[in-house]
């Protein structure tokens, strides 16, 4: 199991999408821990920046280009933002992930196995 780059036509278990707004440290640290601590299937990450004004986007970009970054031209907020980067997803399952999360060992290992055992619910 292992990350998907972007541009590739092959499915993945899981899209990982994260809404940046002037949270450049934060959005870095979040990545930094996902990638550390990676979903045990196949994932992908999609990071929408609502035109942040922190240099957000770049840093981001610069430190992760292997994800999925797409810039906003403006603020569309975060239920928005999160429809346009869903729709670029080829997960089987979506995860909205808080750029202000850390990701702690087997933490989304957890979450998989429960979300795979409760497969009748769409929200977990």
């Amino acid at each position: 199991m292992a990350f998907v780059a972007p541009g590739r036509d092959q499915p993945v278990e899981l899209s990982i999408v994260i809404i940046s707004y002037n949270t450049k440290d934060l959005t870095l640290d979040a990545l930094r821990s996902l990638f550390q601590h990676p979903p045990p299937v196949d994932f992908e990450v999609i990071l929408l920046d609502n035109n942040s004004s922190d240099g957000s986007f770049e840093a981001i970009r610069d430190a992760f280009p292997q994800i999925d970054s797409i810039h906003h031209q403006t603020n569309v907020g975060f239920a928005a933002g999160n429809n346009l980067a869903a729709e670029r997803a080829r997960g089987r399952r979506i995860l909205l992930l808080n750029p202000d999360t850390v990701t702690l060992e087997h933490s989304h290992a957890a979450l998989w196995r429960f979300a795979e055992s409760q497969s009748t619910r769409g929200i977990w």
